[in-house]
Order: C-alpha cells, then sequence, then structure tokens
C-alpha cells in the first residue's frame, strides 16, 4: 500500500439542502483516525454518521444519519493519534499487511503536520532567532502578538480589546461609508451645484481669484479689493474735487447746500443775535443801521453781494423809502448799512431781520 502526497489530510464542503452523503479522499486506518464536523461542531460516528472506505488509499464516504437543511459547513480531517499501536514480537510474524499499515500510519502522520503547518503562522526557513513567547499567561493575558525592532515574535501591551475595539468603529465607518450615494458628495474637481445652507466651523479658503471672474468664482480678499477699486473710480465722494459727467435725474430735487461763500441771518436791533450762518462768525453792533459781518474765511472781495430785510411797520412811517446796503466790501468783513434813504445819506435805523450773502 502506498500513501499520496496528492491527497490533502481533510475535505470541506458547503451542505445543499438534504444532501447526506460527503466523500472524503484521504486515506485512514481506522474510523478514530478522522474527525467530522459540522459548523464547527464533532460529529459522533455511529450517533450522527456512518464511514466507509477505512484502510481505502483514496479513502470513502461519510454518510450522515439525518440530511442537513442546506449552508452548513461540513469538514472531514484527519486526526491521527501520534502513538505507536502495533508491537512485534521476536520471532514472530512478520506480515505484510501489517508492516505496510504501520509505514503508512507513520506518512499519514507527517501529513498531518505538514497540514497544520501550513495552517499557521511561519517565519521565513532561514530564521535563526528564537521566536519564543517567555511570559508566562498572566502576562500575556488581554495582549496582542506583535514583532519588535528587530522583527522578532513579542507581545504588545496593547489591549487586545481596544483593538477590537478600533477594528469594529473601522469596518462601521467603512459601512457608512458604502451606504453613501456619490451623487451627495462634493467631489475635489468638476463643477457641481450645492444647495442649501452649510455651515463651516471655520471660515473656508478660497484660492486666488482675477478680478471680474464673479460670475464663477466665489470672491476673496484679491477679488474684494480690485472690485472696490474700480468702483471707487465710478462714485461721487463725500469730500473731495470730483467732475460728474452726463446726465444724472434724480427722484427727489437734490439738496445743494453752502453754494454761497459765506451767509448770515441776524436780528439787528438791540443785541445783535445770529439766527444762522455760513462761513460767518460775528456781527458786530457798528452803530445805529451800521453792521460788521465779519468772515471765518476769506471771501472774494469783488464777489456779488444781496441784502434783503423785513423792517417794523413803524419803519415806513412817513412813507420815505428805506432799504440796506453794503457800506463796505472786503474779503474779511462786509460792512451793512440799514434805514438810510440813500446810501450815507439820511437817518439810518435798525432792521429787525437782516439776510446777507455773498457768492
Amino acid at each position: 500500500m502506498t500513501v499520496s502526497a496528492a491527497n490533502p489530510p481533510f475535505n470541506e464542503y458547503t451542505a445543499a439542502p438534504g444532501a447526506t452523503v460527503f466523500p472524503y479522499t484521504f486515506k485512514i486506518i481506522k474510523s478514530d483516525d478522522m474527525t467530522v464536523l459540522v459548523n464547527g461542531v464533532a460529529k459522533v460516528i455511529g450517533t450522527d454518521y456512518s464511514l466507509s472506505g477505512v484502510g481505502a488509499n483514496n479513502g470513502g464516504n461519510i454518510t450522515f444519519l439525518a440530511p442537513m437543511v442546506g449552508g452548513e459547513n461540513v469538514v472531514a480531517r484527519m486526526n491521527l493519534a501520534f502513538d505507536r499501536q502495533t508491537d512485534y514480537q521476536q520471532n514472530g510474524d512478520f506480515r505484510s499487511p501489517t508492516v505496510n499499515s504501520d509505514f503508512d500510519r507513520l506518512w499519514l502522520a507527517l501529513q498531518q503536520m505538514a497540514q497544520s503547518q501550513k495552517a499557521s503562522i511561519k517565519l521565513p526557513f532561514t530564521t535563526t532567532a528564537d521566536q519564543s513567547i517567555t511570559q508566562s499567561a498572566a502576562q500575556r493575558a488581554n495582549t496582542i502578538l506583535a514583532f519588535d525592532a528587530a522583527g522578532n515574535l513579542t507581545i504588545s501591551t496593547t489591549d487586545a480589546e481596544n483593538v477590537a475595539l478600533a477594528q469594529e468603529a473601522a469596518a462601521a465607518a467603512v459601512a457608512a461609508a458604502a451606504s453613501i450615494n456619490p451623487a451627495d458628495l462634493v467631489h475635489k474637481t468638476g463643477n457641481e451645484t450645492i444647495g442649501g445652507t452649510k455651515t463651516f466651523s471655520l471660515s473656508p479658503q478660497i484660492p486666488n481669484v482675477a478680478a471680474g471672474n464673479s460670475s464663477q468664482n466665489a470672491a476673496n480678499t484679491a477679488f474684494v479689493s480690485a472690485a472696490l477699486a474700480a468702483l471707487d473710480a465710478l462714485v461721487v465722494h463725500l469730500a473731495g474735487a470730483e467732475t460728474i459727467a452726463g446726465t444724472k435725474t434724480f427722484s427727489t430735487p437734490p439738496i445743494a447746500k453752502n453754494l454761497d461763500r459765506a451767509w448770515v441771518n441776524f436780528n439787528g436791533t438791540g443785541a445783535i443775535t445770529i439766527r444762522d450762518s455760513y462761513n460767518v462768525t460775528t456781527v458786530g453792533d457798528t452803530g445805529v443801521g451800521l453792521y460788521t459781518v465779519n468772515f471765518t474765511s476769506t471771501v472774494n472781495a469783488s464777489g456779488a453781494m444781496k441784502i434783503t430785510f423785513i423792517p417794523d411797520a413803524t419803519i415806513l412811517a412817513g412813507g420815505s423809502p428805506r432799504t440796506c446796503r453794503g457800506f463796505s466790501q472786503g474779503s474779511t468783513a462786509i460792512v451793512i448799512e440799514s434805514g438810510a434813504e440813500a446810501a450815507g445819506a439820511g437817518t439810518r435805523i435798525d432792521f429787525p431781520t437782516i439776510c446777507l450773502a455773498v457768492t
């Protein structure tokens, strides 16, 4: 009898509904040289299944007494006990079937060991350093296998439970990411429309945008500065001399302020009182019917001057016409004469309301 290296010492199946027979393709010497597992649970020969092909080079069949539901994991694996069960007697029989079975058992055990080695974590065949784990069971508790800086086997002080929790969290994140519709994501490249209000914990950074590109790009500081500079050249400012060109239509008439170089409205009777003024500091009482209007800043000494007045009713008594006129004019002050019939002639009179405008 021979032992073929082509037959691995195990078979694995996923059961079909109602299945009862599962072949095994490796040689066993006795029925208890094999373990049968269903979903990882060992089954008992005679109670759960029967066996054929014991001693055959190519194995036989495992027949379950109850049919499978379907989907079960069925494993048949060699499970030789590492012992010697035959004792040859001096001058006894040396029969070939007995000797062949003994030698077959040795090679079957080696195949079993080789399969166990394949299923284990191994280092390269050329590894010379001892890879023993020397820590006690208490020291190894709740730790994980690792490799040190030299690549030798050791244990890690990292809590295995924390590693498991991290792995679970990572798996949950992957599952959550898999449930996201790619159409709902904002991508790094390409044109996309973002709907709704988005609140950022920090201000988003916007790349440099050339001025005048506001139709497609968000405005950054450079863009806003350039836009304001362009706008600044197009607007009328509150201060400074500027030329306005073209026809401007106002919805309501504009209010022109301080078009005169100076003006004042004052009470010329009794103590002189200025009601309102522009570019006028004081009005002095030079004499009856004479007032000196002093300017804050100089005016054109030859500028046009307009004076109006409101006399008392008694001023016009007797029918003589009365008026106000400029008596003398300069760039810092103007002297007003009131009440005389002619310039410098007749009797001057103090008027209660006198208005002066210099343009």
